[in-house]
């Protein structure tokens, strides 16, 4: 993934998931929107605004994990949200939930794994 693919990602997100303008995404984070324009465009940003949007994520009840996710799954967040409109076919939401879940037991089993062998 490129700064422009992640920039894209970070966009989406804003706008779809979270229904928010640049700029009170700015305010939430306490930067300036000239900053997140940058981010979303990959060719500024810094490391500390990355780190600010992920945790604003996980303090909003968005698996942040899935913003680097080889395809970021926009319905599962905008699901979590409680709009439900988006997805209108119960199949499709239905599959959605069903890999948000599949994700979170895989991260929980990474999480085990790396416990046990950290006590070997």
């Amino acid at each position: 993934m490129n700064l422009a693919d992640l920039g894209s990602r970070i966009q989406k997100i804003r706008e779809q998931v979270l229904g928010q303008k640049q700029f009170e995404l700015a305010r939430d984070l306490g930067t300036v929107q000239t900053l997140i324009s940058r981010l979303e465009r990959g060719i500024g940003g810094n490391i500390n605004l990355m780190i600010d949007f992920v945790n604003y994520l996980e303090k909003k009840g968005y698996p942040a994990h899935l913003l680097f996710a080889k395809a970021c799954a926009l319905p599962i967040l905008k699901k979590q949200n409680g709009s439900d409109d988006v997805e209108k076919n119960p199949i499709e939401s239905q599959m959605a939930e069903l890999k948000y879940f599949l994700q979170k037991g895989f991260e929980r089993v990474i999480t085990l794994e790396s416990l046990v062998e950290a006590e070997m």
